[in-house]
């Protein structure tokens, strides 16, 4: 019987009607690194040194049931010369070309942004990456000195027909930086508040075998404001901090294609990568030696 037969598959697999259509390119094990990832002191001592109202916002500290794992990426197969010295650029030149101007590649919009939330008007929404105010030295100044690790940054959030009270701005501190890549860790400021999503984020270029990629990678859960979690079904709003994170790092690395091609550069967009199982459930995997059964929701 037919029936029973996908009674049975699904009480063995709950994942059997959708399979198929589970990404495939997540392996959560690869993520260890960001999900155990801890501050270091020197990160430390710069939120302990701007005192109270700042500190690190973990990933336990989070509402979603759901994790996110998640891998954007750019290629770029032809070198662009973006220092202007008639020669294709090096990867260093070329990470240090996409973090001198990262604020700016970050920030962007997207126009008549759907909610997944029942009766929740369409928005037009944008966010900018900025200067935490009043630092001295600015973020602007740590990010291009000598040692960017403690940099701290603001993400202002803005929506038509959502109002003040409905954006839920951010911010990040520097946790980790190499000459390949660097980490963002979230953290709670007095002007932020708490941040939309708790976890970390890294940003890097690597080798491949067709050219040079600039990826973004991340282990977060999301952490609505307040007030989004006292008037608002908690799973529509998860969605909805989701989606925007995917329209921001997909923008992201439009911008960094953009950018190479106008430098003379080719590059194309090759790969938007996530699964969020349970949270609950994924924290034996990261702490086990003996992979688990992953449940996507």
């Amino acid at each position: 019987m037919p029936g029973m037969e996908l009674y049975s598959s699904v009480q063995q697999n709950e994942n059997f009607l959708i399979e198929e259509c589970l990404p495939s390119n997540i392996d959560p094990l690869d993520y260890q690194d960001l999900f155990n990832h801890q501050l270091p002191q020197e990160s430390n001592d710069v939120l302990d040194e701007l005192g109270e109202g700042f500190c690190f916002q973990p990933i336990d500290d989070a509402h979603s049931p759901s994790i996110n794992f998640d891998h954007y990426s750019v290629e770029i197969t032809i070198r662009p010369d973006i220092d202007g010295d008639q020669q294709p650029d090096s990867n260093e030149e070329i990470f240090e070309s996409i973090k001198a101007n990262f604020l700016t590649l970050a920030s962007g919009s997207f126009n008549n942004f759907k909610s997944e939330c029942a009766m929740a008007i369409p928005s037009n929404i944008s966010w900018t990456f900025t200067d935490y105010p009043g630092l001295i030295p600015s973020s602007s100044q740590n990010w291009t000195g000598n040692s960017p690790l403690g940099t701290i940054f603001l993400i202002q959030a803005d929506g038509s027909n959502l109002g003040e009270i409905f954006e839920d701005p951010g911010a990040v501190i520097v946790s980790d930086y190499q000459d390949c890549c660097w980490l963002f860790s979230t953290i709670v400021t007095p002007e932020s508040g708490s941040q939309p999503f708790s976890g970390h984020r890294q940003f890097g270029i690597r080798t491949t075998e067709s050219g040079l990629e600039f990826f973004t990678r991340a282990t977060d859960r999301a952490k609505l404001a307040p007030l989004m979690k006292a008037m608002w079904n908690d799973a529509c709003s998860y969605q909805d901090y989701f989606n925007i994170g995917d329209l921001t790092w997909t923008n992201l690395m439009n911008n960094v294609k953009l950018l190479t091609e106008q430098y003379g550069g080719a590059a194309s967009l090759t790969r938007t990568d996530f699964v969020r199982p349970k949270y609950e459930d994924i924290i034996d995997l990261l702490e086990s030696d003996t992979p688990l059964p992953i449940k996507c929701h």
